[in-house]
């Protein structure tokens, strides 16, 4: 519930407020040893500080996504996001390495709708 509302605060423009409920849901789903709300979490914050053009915050909490991921999509969604941060930073072969890596498992799932924002 936590991370829903954190992401509708988000879609509002309200990052400040979004940060703080989606860090509480982090804390939540670390006392529960939640892997799948880890993830989400992770990627979610992330995705806050990439929509505040706080790259290098974001790349943390998008690697930390990934150590608790174990979806193949999942994965590919947080590589991507990954590279789109290199991108940011102006880091093209990181970013080009990510975003490869993502489309490569977007194919391998057959999600081709999935990686046409990484062409």
């Amino acid at each position: 519930a936590l991370q829903g509302y954190g992401f509708a605060l988000q879609l509002q423009g309200k990052n400040y407020e979004s940060l703080q409920i989606l860090l509480q849901a982090l804390n939540v789903s670390e006392r529960l040893d939640d892997s799948l709300s880890l993830s989400e979490s992770y990627n979610m914050i992330g995705n806050n500080y990439s929509g505040q053009a706080k790259h290098s915050e974001a790349l943390q909490y998008f690697r930390n996504a990934l150590t608790y991921s174990s979806s193949k999509k999942f994965i590919a969604q947080v590589l991507g996001n990954i590279g789109i941060s290199y991108e940011a930073l102006n880091k093209a072969d990181s970013a080009l390495w990510y975003i490869e890596r993502a489309r490569s498992i977007y194919q391998e799932l057959g999600e081709k709708g999935s990686y046409g924002v990484l062409a």
